[in-house]
């Protein structure tokens, strides 16, 4: 069971994924290739995966105005005792916070653009084939 701070933390997540998403929040590069940064009042917050390979786990950081880092929370399992022994279960955030990585990363590097540029340089197929 998640604890208050982390029930806050998954929260902010799922206002940060309809932030972006509605054009709200900008998010830029870091000096990380795969974490991505934005600001929020006097605060910045990180999203990035905590090995820097664009896999899970991933990490959100609350970072001060100074940079010091104040709070995060990171996907992965908890481990529980159940009856049958100790069992790991996903944690109720991992998905959201991989989705805001994604989203964070395809609005760094304008992807819907560059996307959607190079298909209108190509052709499309005849309707009646197959797209591959």
């Amino acid at each position: 069971m998640a604890s208050r701070g982390e029930q806050q933390l998954h929260n902010l997540v799922k206002r940060l994924i309809f932030a972006t998403d509605t054009g709200r929040l900008e998010w830029q590069s870091t000096d990380r290739p795969l974490a991505f940064q934005c600001t929020v009042g006097r605060n910045s917050i990180l999203v990035a995966t905590v090995d820097d390979d664009g896999q899970a786990p991933y990490i959100l950081e609350i970072l001060d105005a100074s940079g010091v880092l104040i709070e995060s929370l990171q996907s992965g399992y908890a481990t529980i005792s159940t009856p049958g022994g100790r069992q790991q279960i996903k944690r109720e955030w991992n998905d959201e916070l991989a989705e805001l990585h994604e989203i964070a990363r395809r609005q760094v590097l304008n992807l819907d653009k560059l996307i959607n540029d190079l298909l209108s340089q190509l052709p499309e197929p005849p309707s009646n084939e197959p797209p591959f």
